[in-house]
C-alpha cells in the first residue's frame, strides 16, 4: 500500500510504502526532476505497490540500501532484479545473511524461504558515506536489534529499520540480536544525532528522535 508522501525538502520526495505480507516500512527517495530514484528496505514478496509507484512516477532505482538482513526488509530485492540493474548496498553481515533462507528468517516464514543473490556493495567498502544525486549519505553501524542493522543518516533524518520503533521496544531475541550491543547503539545515536532528527522506522510510523520513549534515559 501506497502511503501520504512524506517530504521534508524541497529537493526530495520521500514516499513511504507499506511492504506486504508484513506491514513493514520501503522507503522510496527521488528529485523532482530526475527518473532516478533510492530505495530502502523493499520488503514485499510481489513488489506490486512499489511497481506500481515507480511506474506512475517513471522512476529507475539505480540504488537499494537494506537496514538490515531480515526477510520483510529484503524480500523484494529479488522480484526487483528482474526489471532494474542497481546498486545493493548494506554491511557485510547483512551481505552474509541475505543469501542465506535461515540466517534472513524467510525460512521461518513460509517453511521454503528465499536467497538474495544480487551483488553486494558493502558499507565498510564505502567507508560508511555514500553520494547519491548531489547528496550525502552516511551509513552508521547500529547492531542490537540483528547484528547486520545498519541506519542511513541523511541531513536531519535516519532510517534506521528496526532499531527505533515508536512506543515500542527493539526486539533483540531474534538471532544475533543483542542487549548489550542496542544499549552501545542507542549511547552512540545520542552523539550521532540531533533531538530534532526525524527517525523513520522500519514498521509503523516516523517521529522526532527526542520523543523516542527512553531518549532522555539514555
Amino acid at each position: 500500500m501506497v502511503e501520504e508522501p512524506l517530504i521534508f525538502r524541497v529537493d526530495l520526495h520521500i514516499q513511504r510504502i507499506l511492504n506486504t505480507p508484513v506491514t513493514s516500512n520501503c522507503f522510496v527517495l527521488h528529485e523532482r526532476d530526475s527518473a532516478e530514484c533510492l530505495i530502502i528496505d523493499p520488503g514485499s514478496d510481489d513488489n506490486s505497490a512499489l511497481m506500481a509507484y515507480l511506474t506512475q512516477h517513471n522512476l529507475l532505482p539505480t540504488t537499494v540500501v537494506l537496514t538490515h538482513e531480515h526477510f520483510d526488509h529484503i524480500w523484494g530485492v529479488v522480484g526487483l532484479a528482474d526489471h532494474f540493474t542497481f546498486e545493493l548496498i548494506c554491511n557485510q553481515v547483512c551481505a552474509n545473511a541475505i543469501v542465506n533462507p535461515k540466517k534472513n528468517l524467510s525460512l521461518f516464514h513460509d517453511k521454503v524461504g528465499f536467497s538474495v543473490l544480487n551483488e553486494v556493495t558493502t558499507v565498510e567498502k564505502l567507508n560508511y558515506q555514500f553520494s547519491w544525486n548531489g547528496k550525502q549519505f552516511k551509513f552508521i553501524q547500529t547492531p542490537g536489534h540483528s547484528e547486520g542493522s545498519i541506519s542511513i543518516q541523511l541531513d536531519e533524518m535516519l532510517f534506521c529499520g528496526d532499531l527505533l520503533i515508536q512506543d515500542e521496544k527493539t526486539v533483540t531475541k531474534l538471532p544475533n540480536g543483542s542487549v548489550t550491543k542496542l544499549r552501545e547503539t542507542f549511547i552512540k545515536l545520542k552523539t550521532e544525532c540531533s533531538p530534532e532528527t526525524l527517525i523513520h522506522s522500519g514498521h509503523g510510523d516516523s517521529f522526532p528522535f527526542k520523543t523516542y520513549f527512553i531518549y532522555d534515559a539514555i
